[in-house]
């Protein structure tokens, strides 16, 4: 979930597995940072999102870039699981849609209704196992059939 997913998504070498579920990841730092500054502070904090990234660099030694999931979601060349909050203002269901939009092959997007930055399992259990457990099963299927 979250920063757990962004980490699946840009870690080199990339991860070698047969399906992934995304919950609420963002599609870039600077939205990320943008959304919490706005959340946090109000609308206007978000001017103050490239003072914190250009900070990125001199201080860890990583570009913007480095930490943009979007970037490299394309990459990913299994079933991916998308999901999101509807009400999620952290990562939100526009940026949601942007990493379902840049993914490639086999996707599934599910926008939870009501729902914000929180264990989905939790919010929705019934429906968040039984589309878990639907997704798993056909990608596999789908894998020992190639």
């Amino acid at each position: 979930m979250s920063l757990g997913g962004a980490a699946a998504l840009l870690a080199l070498p990339p991860l070698k597995v047969e399906a992934m579920i995304l919950e609420a990841v963002y599609p870039t730092v600077e939205r990320a940072t943008e959304n919490r500054l706005r959340l946090y502070l109000s609308p206007l904090g978000a001017l103050g999102a490239p003072l914190l990234l250009i900070q990125l660099g001199p201080r860890i030694g990583v570009s913007a870039w480095d930490l943009s999931p979007v970037e490299r979601i394309a990459d990913v060349r299994c079933p991916i699981l998308i999901i999101g909050g509807a009400g999620d203002r952290h990562t939100t269901p526009a940026d949601t849609r942007l990493l379902f939009a840049r993914a490639r092959g086999r996707k599934e997007l599910w926008l939870i209704p009501d729902v914000g930055h929180v264990d989905f399992h939790r919010a929705r259990r019934a429906e968040y196992e039984q589309r878990i457990l639907a997704f798993l099963s056909d990608a596999f299927a789908r894998r020992s059939r190639e």
